[in-house]
Order: C-alpha cells, then sequence, then structure tokens
C-alpha cells in the first residue's frame, strides 16, 4: 500500500499509477451548518473529511481535499429536472 495519496501532494505521475490501479477517488462533501454551541461551523465537513481520508488509505485509492457545500451550485440540465 502507498504512503501518500492526497491528491495535493502527489506529482501526475504518482497520480496516472494510482489510477492506474484503481478508477476511485474520494472526496468527501460537508455543509457548513451551525449545530450548536459545542461544535464549530464546519463540524461536518471535518468529519467527512477524516473518515474519508482514512478510507482511502485503507484501500490505497486517491483523496482530495473536501470543499464546503455553502458554496457549491448544482446545474440540472432542463431534461433531467422534474
Amino acid at each position: 500500500m502507498r504512503k501518500e495519496n492526497r491528491y495535493e501532494y502527489l506529482f501526475p505521475d504518482e497520480i496516472e499509477e494510482i489510477r492506474q490501479q484503481t478508477p476511485l477517488c474520494y472526496m468527501p462533501f460537508g455543509s457548513m451548518a451551525w449545530h450548536n454551541t459545542h461544535t464549530p461551523l464546519g463540524a461536518d465537513s471535518l468529519i467527512a473529511h477524516e473518515l474519508g481520508l482514512r478510507l482511502a488509505r485503507k484501500t490505497g485509492e486517491l483523496f482530495c481535499r473536501f470543499f464546503h457545500g455553502r458554496f457549491m451550485a448544482v446545474m440540472i440540465p432542463k431534461g433531467l429536472a422534474g
């Protein structure tokens, strides 16, 4: 099993080597939501990041950093909207 699989630390040839072995890349997604005074706003993202990183390390697949859902827009093609 490889030691480093975090996308931002790899060189292109290392990414290609991993992709030839497995097509998967874990990209965790967590919301920016305030649950109460006991957790920070990014708690969901931080948990998703850590779980995704652990899983990717265990399986040897690529891992991309998380991104916060509050700033994401999704475009749905006309034919797919209900």
